[in-house]
């Protein structure tokens, strides 16, 4: 990436004890770009956020700023500033106090805090709330004022350490919502921390996919979604369905493989891949690529359902094909709909435009 704001090169942590936390992370995040960690627990997440911030120093590698080395520099001499996962608010102060803190810190003038305050209260939307007490507020409204908190010193980067995990699931969106639209409307960089990949990949311009101290991909949502670069990601974002197959032969621009004894889905790969015929690979499906089919032929596979989820609009089922199961999404006014029950033996096949990443091991 030209230019970036913030890049992090050969970061690793080594734990007291031996334990490696990070293994030599590369990353850069743009001005004005909202990247997401995403990866489970324990994955090297929030290390890397604590690292960039300041609270934690990396074992090796640098941290640059706008092309300086800030490596080591102190958390409150960084401009970077960071909302934590329980807010950190101070409860024997109000709102408007709250929010001047950091700017009294600075030996800011009463006048010129005050209304920087006032200014951070419209952004977030709670300009009558500048004298409440923190703790007479909602989840959501106390959430938007560690954000006016961190705001209001107009960092070059926000730091967001899972903000949204204690937020009922409606509120959540909403303020998924909001926050996008505070980071375009600033045009400030924001770095979250997520184990929730609906979050990142709702709200996010890129997304770095962690696991085991290591960034595994980095790549935009529908990237991710589309053209995963490894099994971890393919199976981490979204529900996949990991086959095994052997490549069999090219039909034009579309490839043939061989799954089990009977079924031979042809199908649309995502880039350039060169395969010798008899390779063994993965294929990453999504149960939305995978559709009930009237007949029986090559690229068609028989299945029993085994069980079945309401998901709204589509009917989630778990099909047996041999020693496999499979994800199958249906939509729920699909006319052979009265044909799915549990138990039921089905022809399924790939949709003809599917678009199927392969892994080669």
């Amino acid at each position: 990436m030209t230019g970036a704001l913030l890049k992090l090169d050969g970061i690793g942590k080594i734990f007291p004890g031996g334990g490696i936390g990070l293994d030599g992370i590369g990353l850069e995040v743009g001005h004005g770009e909202f990247l997401s960690l995403l990866g489970p627990s324990g994955c090297g997440k929030t290390t890397t956020l604590r690292i960039i911030a300041g609270f934690e120093a990396p074992t090796s590698g640098r941290v640059l700023l706008d092309g300086e080395d800030i490596t080591a520099r102190r958390a409150f001499e960084r401009p970077v500033n960071t909302v934590f996962q329980d807010y950190a608010l101070f409860p024997n102060m109000n709102v408007q106090e709250n929010i001047e803190f950091g700017l009294s810190l600075r030996r800011m003038a009463s006048v010129e805090r005050e209304r920087k305050a006032k200014q951070a209260l419209e952004l977030v939307g709670l300009p009558d709330k500048a004298k409440a007490r923190v703790t007479s507020l909602s989840g959501g409204q106390r959430q938007r004022v560690a954000l006016a908190r961190a705001l209001v010193c107009e960092p070059q980067l926000l730091l967001l350490d899972e903000p949204l995990s204690a937020l009922d699931a409606s509120l959540r969106e909403h303020m998924q919502s909001e926050l996008k639209r505070l980071q375009k409307e600033l045009g400030t960089a924001f770095v979250m921390v997520t184990h929730d990949q609906t979050e990142a990949l709702s709200i996010s311009d890129r997304i770095a996919v962690m696991n085991k101290g290591r960034i595994e991909q980095v790549a935009t949502p529908a990237t991710l979604y589309d053209r995963p670069a490894s099994r971890f990601v393919a199976s981490f974002i979204g529900t996949t369905n990991l086959i095994s197959a052997i490549f069999q032969n090219r039909e034009d621009t579309r490839l043939r493989f061989a799954v089990g004894s009977d079924w031979h889905p042809v199908m649309n790969v995502p880039g350039e891949l060169s395969l010798m015929p008899g390779t063994e690979v993965t294929l990453a499906m999504r149960p939305e690529d995978i559709v009930m089919s009237e007949k029986n032929s090559p690229d068609t596979f028989m299945g029993r359902v085994a069980s079945i989820t309401f998901h709204g609009r589509s009917l989630r089922l778990q099909v047996r094909y041999g020693d496999s199961e499979l994800w199958v999404d249906v939509p729920r006014d699909d006319r052979a709909r009265s044909h799915v029950v549990e138990g039921a033996e089905l022809s399924f096949r790939l949709r003809p435009d599917a678009m199927c990443p392969v892994l080669v091991s």
